[in-house]
């Protein structure tokens, strides 16, 4: 006869606290010494939750009792491991029991139902015990196997399955056995999916076994104890009922099943399973400690009949949703004023409480683990498992503490802007006569935005778990801000770089109200700075440098010709010695003109004009760099634009969006014709048009004694060479030229003609 015993026989798989070797153990073994293991190693995430309260949680429960206050608790979670009076109990306990954890026990195996048969005497394969195995309806994508092919389970991996299905089977009819009552034509109908399946799963895990049991203890529930499966005799038949106590919720017994084992040479081996009906919960008991509870109105309305429902329904996770998102529900401990409509879990909320009275050191490297399953088909297939594991600090989940603002507000400016890039989004793709991307069909922008923040969340979480003096975390603050908007403006690059180059003036589209507006890339990118600013108020210099390293540019080791004017616009004194100050001579500038109509280095009598070092390399192929010919480019602007006048056309931050802004604003020529010309010149993507239709609207600004950067005008010419320069000039150029409006009327200022940095 085959005997699997739980107790001793190896099946828990747990890794060495000190030398993280992992090794498989039995009950007794994982109990007594719970100090020194860490964490359980298991072969799906969602068995975790299944062993802890199907197993482990229970005998320690039953065994030793609730702690009876904080105080006890706190005292056990500091010895950091099980004392000698307990492990006597634990082990006199494990003894008493023995017979009922073994697994192959023929009249009450553990978990099972001994005598459980069908009419026919048919069983099915194991791998309806196993959730990521192919069987009935349940076939995972490129499933390496089918329902046809065996599944031979060791003992320990079916204890594991075993209890596994008992939290988080699918809700399939089941088959129909002998003895119950309920099934029709060899069938069970109408089963819910486990009970762990409705639910959205949270543990705290400490740094051992034995922390995370004591973490996972809830405090004063001497009353509501209960008793556990391997005290009652369960037969084929199940009812619907409500749970008489923790241990009785813990150990739920969903499922009717019995292992089939059958021996090979090596050693015993499941490959066949009953799977019946088991006990349903009447209802979720509001007691539940494992989940997060999201706040229920007393009563609906539905038509004519106001129904009445529990206040709390458990809060299931969000598949693709990180945890750190989830941390508003998460951080409703008691005491929250500011997260509405979320209790957290019942001990998530007893942390936060211990920690309030000092019993709980707030730099214990507490984590948060999350488990769900994700069914489809009417629950009766699985879709997916989700799972996720972050550091949380324990003063987080103290409702006063600073840390608990901060947490709740890094997670909140995540969100708003994954919402600020979608808008930006919407706004571009409007802007190219698109339509926006629906909320529902595709995934939308601002999710890159969480995805780039998540490490830089959790290592915020993590570093919030040393220290949580106010200084720290003004400092964590500021850092924070400084990563996310350095993230934000990456996927907003992006963005822009995913839209076509002719995005310029933008569309006519109807807003909600039913007028008519225009909104063009300018428009987009102020209206996105101006959302940045608002969410991150720490990092608005951090968003203004970031914004302003998009100006090409480096400093030259001779002043460029146009450099003849101080920074209000006047010229610099002539020197006899320095013939490049004061007033450029007329002949220089006719020379200039002449080169409109050349390249660099073909008019050699330009040359004296030229500051960048000759490239010897591009020189011997025949070619010039792409600096020399945007220098070129803009001395031959230059005289045109200086031709016959006595003040400076070139005035330092003065860009040209400005420039012709204020053309456009003047009055001496249409404000529609000046929209085409500009609109023609920066949609343009041949840097050769370009320099075209520049001509013209220089000579437009020479008309107005209108000013410009030369230095800018020159970095916006190279620039133009290379598509991801050209967008992000094209991008300066528009909101200079349709947001910028500061001091149109007169000369502004040089440190403040940045549109990318004063966008706010």
């Amino acid at each position: 006869m085959n005997s699997f015993n739980l107790v001793d026989d190896p099946w828990l798989r747990l890794r060495c606290a000190e030398t993280g070797e992992i090794t498989e153990v039995g009950i007794a073994d994982a109990l007594l010494n719970a100090g020194s293991y860490g964490e359980l190693v298991v072969d799906l995430p969602t068995q975790l939750p299944a062993i802890m309260r199907q197993v482990l949680l229970p005998i320690v429960l039953d065994a030793l009792g609730s702690p009876a206050d904080s105080k006890e608790w706190a005292r056990r979670f500091a010895q950091g491991r099980f004392d000698e009076r307990e492990r006597n109990e634990l082990g006199a306990y494990l003894e008493t029991h023995r017979q009922r954890f073994d697994l192959f026990d023929p009249a009450a195996p553990f978990a099972q139902v001994g005598d459980l048969r069908t009419s026919k005497g048919e069983t099915k394969g194991s791998a309806l015990l196993v959730a990521t195995a192919a069987t009935g309806n349940n076939v995972p994508l490129f499933a390496s196997r089918t329902e046809a092919d065996p599944l031979p389970l060791t003992p320990a991996e079916a204890a594991r399955w075993l209890v596994h299905a008992h939290c988080w089977d699918t809700a399939a009819i089941k088959t129909g056995v002998v003895g119950d009552p309920k099934a029709k034509g060899g069938k069970t109908t109408g089963n819910p999916t486990g009970p762990l399946g409705q639910l959205g799963v949270v543990m705290p895990i400490g740094r051992t076994l034995y922390d995370t049991l004591l973490l996972n203890l809830p405090i004063g529930v001497g009353g509501w104890l209960g008793t556990p499966q391997w005290k009652r005799t369960l037969g084929p038949e199940w009812e619907i009922r409500a749970v008489d106590g923790l241990l009785d919720l813990w150990t739920w017994q969903s499922r009717r099943i019995r292992l089939v084992p059958e021996d090979t040479d090596e050693g015993p081996r499941v490959t066949r399973v009953i799977v019946a009906a088991g006990d349903r919960l009447s209802v979720i008991p509001d007691k539940e400690p494992h989940t997060a509870w999201r706040a229920n109105n007393p009563s609906t309305k539905i038509g004519r009949k106001t129904t009445t429902s529990s206040p709390l329904r458990p809060l299931r996770h969000t598949p693709g949703k990180a945890i750190w998102r989830g941390l508003n529900a998460l951080l409703a401990v008691s005491g929250n004023e500011h997260v509405r409509g979320f209790e957290t879990s019942e001990l998530l909320d007893q942390l936060g409480g211990l920690a309030a009275e000092g019993l709980f050191d707030e730099r214990y490297p507490l984590r948060v683990e999350t488990f769900g399953m994700l069914y489809g088909n009417q629950s009766a297939v699985v879709e997916d498992v989700l799972h996720d594991l972050t550091p949380l600090p324990v003063a987080a989940l103290r409702a006063n503490a600073d840390v608990h603002e901060f947490v709740l507000d890094a997670v909140d400016q995540a969100e708003q802007l994954a919402q600020a890039v979608n808008r930006l989004s919407d706004d571009l793709r409007r802007a190219a006569g698109l339509d926006p991307i629906p909320w529902d069909k595709a995934q939308r922008p601002g999710e890159r935005v969480l995805h780039a923040l998540d490490p830089a969340v959790r290592r915020l979480l993590h570093g919030l778990q040393n220290s949580t003096d106010a200084d720290v975390v003004e400092r964590a603050q500021e850092a924070w801000e400084i990563t996310a908007v350095r993230a934000t403006m990456q996927v907003a690059d992006s963005v822009y770089a995913s839209v076509p180059e002719n995005i310029f003036a933008g569309r006519e589209y109807k807003t909600d109200n039913g007028t008519n507006t225009s909104f063009g890339l300018g428009h987009a990118f102020h209206t996105f700075y101006d959302r940045i600013d608002n969410v991150l108020p720490f990092a608005q210099k951090e968003r203004r440098k970031v914004a302003s390293t998009t100006i090409s540019g480096r400093p030259s080791m001779k002043r460029r010709y146009w450099d003849r004017v101080d920074e209000d616009g006047g010229w610099l004194p002539f020197d006899p010695t320095i013939k490049e100050f004061g007033p450029p001579p007329g002949e220089d500038l006719a020379l200039m003109r002449r080169g409109l109509d050349t390249r660099a280095y073909e008019l050699w009598e330009m040359c004296r004009f030229y500051t960048f070092k000759v490239d010897d390399d591009e020189a011997r192929r025949g070619r010039v760099s792409r600096e020399q010919e945007a220098e070129h480019a803009a001395l031959a602007l230059y005289g045109l634009h200086q031709q016959s006048k006595r003040t400076s056309m070139h005035r330092p931050g003065i860009g040209l969006g400005v420039a012709l802004r204020r053309l456009r604003n003047h009055g001496k020529f249409s404000a529609d014709a000046i929209d085409a010309r500009v609109t023609a010149a920066a949609t343009t993507i041949d840097p050769d048009a370009l320099l075209l239709r520049l001509r013209g609207l220089v000579d437009l600004l020479r008309t107005i004694d209108q000013p410009l950067d030369y230095e800018r005008l020159m970095w916006l010419i190279y620039d133009w060479h290379y598509e991801d320069r050209r967008r992000r000039a094209r991008r300066r150029w528009a909101l200079e030229y349709q947001v910028w409006n500061r001091q149109q009327d007169s000369d502004a200022p040089a440190d403040s003609t940045d549109p990318e940095a004063m966008a706010s």
